[in-house]
Formats: C-alpha cells, sequence, structure tokens
C-alpha cells in the first residue's frame, strides 16, 4: 500500500512531483493567454478578446497564489482562494461559450403567457432572437440567443456576444441593496433612480452570478451534463467549508494535518496534493473553453502557444483525471463502491444478500455514483480498501 506522509515545508515539486509541475504550466498558460492570442492576419482584432484573455491571467494569478499558500501548509487558505477560482472559471466559461440566456416576463396570467407564446410563434420583432417560450411558476421566462453583431455594410452575422458580456459589464458588486442607498444619497441626482439600479442590479446577480444560476445556466448552454452539475454542487460545497468561518474546514485540516494548534502547521501530503488537483482541473478547464472559443473564430483569432496549450490539456486528463470533477473517470474504488452500494440497497429489500448479477467492473460509466467525500475517497486512492466481507468487492491503490 501507498503510505500517505506528510511533507516537508517547501516540498510540493519533491512530493508530487509531474503533477506540481503540470500546474506551473497551466499557470503560465493563463497568465500568458493576452501575448498568445492574436488576431489571425488580415482580421480586425476586437477589443473584448483581449479583455476575455485578461480574465484568464487573473485566473492564473489566484490559482499561483493557491499553490504558493500549500507550499507553506495554510491551506484553508489555499482551498478558500480555490473556491475563488473556481467560480471565476465557470463565469469565463459562461462568459467565452454561452449562446443562450433566460429572461423572466414576472407576474404573467395565463392569458398574457398565451399571447407572449403566439408573438413568438408569428415571428414578431421582439421575438427575432428567442428560441423557446417557456412557462416556470407565474412567470414566462423567455430563452433567448446571445447578441449578434452584425457588419455595418453586408449585415452578417460577425461576432455572438454572451449574454455574460452584457451582465459583467452592467452589475456593480458593491452597489448594495436598495434600501441601503438612502443613507449614501448625496442630495445630488434622483435616489428613487439610484434604488430602481440597485434591484436591476440584485435581479442581474440572482439571475446570472449567484451559483445557482452560473450552474444552471451552464446546463441551458449544454456545458455541463447532470453528473457534472452533481460533481460541481460537491467541490462548491467542499471548498465552500474553507470560505466561510464555520468548523467543518477547519475540522478536516486539523485531522488529515494533526497540528495541535494554528501556530504549529503540519503539511500534509493529501491536502497538498488536493490543492493541486483542483488548480490542474480548473486550469485545465479554462484551457480547454479557451480552445474551442478560438476554434468557433477562425478568421478572427488564434492561439500562439496552441501546442503547449494542447499539450497541458492532455497532461492535466492523464495526471489529474482521478480527481473526477469534470474531466476523468471513474475509478476501480468508485466502481467497487459503487457495486457494494447496489449490492447492499437489494440486501435492504431483499432480506439475505444476493450474489452480485456481475462484477462492479462491468457496471457503466455512466452509471457510477459520484463520491460526497473529497478528501476520505482521495485517500482511500492512495491506500486502496480492504475486501468488504458482504460483497467481496476491494479496490487497490491507484498508485
Amino acid at each position: 500500500m501507498t503510505k500517505i506522509t506528510s511533507s516537508t515545508p517547501g516540498s510540493l515539486e519533491a512530493d508530487h512531483g509531474g503533477l506540481y509541475l503540470l500546474c506551473k504550466e497551466a499557470i503560465a498558460a493563463l497568465t500568458g493567454m493576452r501575448d498568445a492570442l492574436r488576431a489571425v492576419d488580415g482580421a480586425t482584432g476586437w477589443m473584448q478578446h483581449w479583455d476575455f484573455a485578461d480574465r484568464a491571467g487573473y485566473l492564473g494569478e489566484h490559482l499561483l497564489a493557491a499553490v504558493d499558500l500549500a507550499e507553506r501548509a495554510l491551506y484553508p487558505s489555499s482551498l478558500s482562494l480555490v473556491r475563488t477560482a473556481m467560480e471565476h472559471q465557470v463565469i469565463d466559461e459562461l462568459l467565452l461559450l454561452a449562446s443562450l440566456y433566460e429572461q423572466a416576463v414576472v407576474g404573467t396570467s395565463d392569458d398574457r403567457h398565451d399571447e407572449l407564446v403566439s408573438g413568438w410563434r408569428a415571428g414578431e420583432a421582439w421575438a427575432s432572437n428567442v428560441v423557446d417560450v417557456r412557462r416556470r411558476g407565474k412567470s414566462t421566462v423567455l430563452v433567448r440567443r446571445g447578441h449578434e453583431v452584425r457588419d455595418p455594410d453586408t449585415g452578417a452575422v460577425v461576432e455572438v456576444l454572451s449574454n455574460y458580456f452584457a451582465v459583467l459589464e452592467h452589475h456593480n458588486a458593491t452597489l448594495g441593496t436598495s434600501g441601503i442607498q438612502d443613507v449614501f444619497h448625496d442630495g445630488i441626482g434622483d435616489v428613487e433612480q439610484i434604488k430602481k439600479w440597485a434591484r436591476e442590479n440584485d435581479a442581474l446577480y440572482r439571475a446570472y452570478l449567484r451559483w445557482s444560476a452560473l450552474v444552471a445556466n451552464l446546463a441551458l448552454n449544454d456545458l455541463v451534463d447532470s453528473r457534472q452539475e452533481v460533481a460541481l454542487g460537491v467541490h462548491y460545497r467542499f471548498l465552500s467549508a474553507f470560505t466561510h468561518a464555520t468548523a467543518t474546514g477547519y475540522d478536516l485540516i486539523d485531522r488529515h494535518t494533526a497540528h495541535p494548534s494554528w501556530a504549529r502547521h503540519r503539511p500534509s501530503h493529501l491536502i497538498s496534493e488536493l490543492v493541486l488537483l483542483y488548480v490542474a482541473n480548473i486550469a485545465h478547464d479554462e484551457l480547454r473553453v479557451w480552445k474551442r472559443f478560438v476554434d468557433a473564430r477562425p478568421s478572427l483569432i488564434t492561439l500562439a502557444n496552441r501546442p503547449e496549450i494542447d499539450r497541458v490539456v492532455a497532461t492535466a486528463e492523464q495526471l489529474a483525471g482521478h480527481l473526477w470533477y469534470r474531466c476523468g473517470q471513474p475509478t476501480e474504488y468508485d466502481r467497487m463502491r459503487e457495486g457494494n452500494r447496489r449490492v447492499w440497497i437489494a440486501w435492504d429489500k431483499a432480506g439475505p444478500i444476493p450474489p452480485p448479477e456481475c462484477h462492479y467492473s462491468a457496471i457503466p460509466t455512466n452509471e457510477v455514483g459520484y463520491y460526497s467525500d473529497v478528501i476520505d475517497r482521495l485517500k482511500a486512492l492512495h491506500t486502496g480498501t480492504g475486501t468488504e466481507l458482504t460483497t467481496g468487492f476491494f479496490a487497490p491503490p491507484l498508485w
């Protein structure tokens, strides 16, 4: 069995070798995105493309800081920053790839809903970019395509902007609620207009920027499947344990680093590996998104370091895919757990334990249930499991 040992400060490269180097290369690709992004010969560059590249650079800086904090065994701080990076990457994915967005018409009667459906089907002007009209509670939801940019001479569509471009342009994270604006009003301008702006600002956040809205918009644009939605929820909750000052995250670090107080940090092979796995997977997703974004615009932009990005993405899938975050496949351990689960459920319903109909390795990949305990699963991948007495199933160490 692989023994999980404590590392010493400054030893991430020594402890994790290729995974550590992969993270550094992936971070370099992100922070160098602006320099690598080029307009195709003869094409006119779009300023927003380089603004998007700057966002990739900011994400790379977050991930670099998370690695540096893990190097110093400051794991709660590192994992808090990882959650920021996770949200950042998802927003970037929607900014670059989302082609659909929802617009809610609140408080529509059944008659008004039917009118909107009829207007959409009749091709009325307001519905020129509407692809679906849905009923949701007491509201009608219009599903619209992104914002088309047309050539002024030919009328041809030359670019399609995600609605997240407008959201990020207009949302002000420091504005505050409508109810607090009287406190700040200096007598200049109409406070009621400022309150209206605050209400609209809050509506933007709720519809597009809070976590549940981000995941819903990923699903709307077919950027995640149902399994990936579950995975994102598992990792968001896990990382939130460090972002919020509750006991859960600190207790997890105490249990797996065995330091007696916050004055004495002991590095952990397990937790530092987890940080690197998150960094590699988040960087992988950002680079994968950029590849898709650039490939959709062959007449506009290219990446000068595309072979290097292709290599980093492929290496991340090889060295960090066992986190089974969004890329990767379930491991033998995950299949073993699914096999045990199926037998135990059947036993609960039928009395004596039935013999498994087939070995757990034959379970289709899309039927393997996702895990809920991030750290314990990673530990089990290192150590393997003993034979389960009721099923005879076991999983060897992954390495």
